[in-house]
Formats: structure tokens, sequence, C-alpha cells
């Protein structure tokens, strides 16, 4: 049986991101599932430092940030469920993202598994000049890895979504694109 890890960057408790970690977990009958929502860990912010994380390691590295990118080698599928608020992704996708570069550093070699294996879904409204898809697309850079096939972005106006209340996985073809992105 393999493993998948979902992680909810959404700072609401019964939203968007919620529903479909749900819907997803329900599709993953012969995977063990991990569920996180980044909101309850404790990850201190980059601050009152001196870089240690760029040549020792981190002077918060015993918070939760460290803990969390490294069980995700234990998993066969990652999946970050992303809300956009304002055009970017959730503060909380940047909190841990900004704490990341102290176990990115000592797990370089890790990098391209761990993005092989991420599947990123962005919820929110998406129009032309949108960063959102962009920012998600830095992070394979530098990397053999190719983002296609591993970002999808939920408009909510193709959808249709009236309100912050309405749930996405309610409408009409979000089921069918998730179960397709993600292979369920």
């Amino acid at each position: 049986m393999g493993k998948i890890s979902i992680a909810s960057f959404s700072a609401r408790k019964k939203g968007n991101c919620s529903s479909l970690a749900d819907y997803i977990i329900s599709k993953s009958l012969n995977y063990q599932v991990e569920y996180i929502a980044i909101k309850d860990l404790n990850i201190h912010e980059c601050k009152n430092c001196n870089y240690e994380c760029m040549s020792k390691k981190c002077i918060y590295r015993q918070d939760d940030a460290y803990m969390y990118l490294r069980s995700t080698k234990k998993a066969d599928k990652v999946i970050w469920l992303v809300p956009m608020y304002c055009g970017n992704p959730s503060s909380l996708y940047f909190k841990l993202n900004e704490r990341s570069q102290d176990f990115w550093m000592s797990n370089e070699s890790y990098y391209d598994e761990f993005l092989n294996k991420l599947f990123i879904i962005g919820i929110g409204n998406v129009g032309m000049a949108n960063p959102f898809r962009q920012i998600f697309e830095l992070m394979y850079h530098d990397s053999e890895v190719s983002y296609e096939g591993h970002i999808l972005i939920l408009g909510t106006q193709k959808y249709s979504l009236n309100s912050i209340k309405d749930f996405l996985i309610a409408r009409t073809g979000v089921k069918e694109e998730v179960d397709k992105f993600l292979n369920l």
C-alpha cells in the first residue's frame, strides 16, 4: 500500500481546501493517507538570525517545518492544496517555503525526488496577469523535473463560484479534473 501526504495551506477550517482533501481521501482507498493542515503546525517565522540555515543549521529547526518536509520522504505522492488570496498563494505557503531553506540545504539530493511526487492544486480567482502559477513553476526552475503535470489551477470563475462559502468540489467537472490530474 502506497502513502499519500496531503497538506492544506488554508487558514480556514472548513473551506475549499479541506473539502477537496476530503474528496481526495475518499478516492484514495488503496493508499495510506496523511492529512496535514499547515495552519496547525508550529512554524517559526524567519527572523532574528544570522542566516545559519545557509552554512550550518537553522536555529529554529526544532519546529514543525523541518519535521513536515522530512515526513514527505515516506510519501509516494505529496499533494499541496493552496488557496489564492490577492493573486498570490496564502501566507502559510510562503511561511513554509521561507523556512524550507534549511531543509533543502541539508537534503539537496532529495529535491528532484520531492518535485517528482509533488502535485500542487491552487484554488482561487486566476486572471491572465496572475502570478499564482508562476510562483509554483519557480520551484522547478533549477531542477531536472518539469512542472508540467504537477500544477493544477482550479479557477473559481471557471466554475462560477459566487461566494467564498461555496464549495468548488460541488461544481460539475471539478472532481473529474482532480481525478485526471492526480490519476485517481
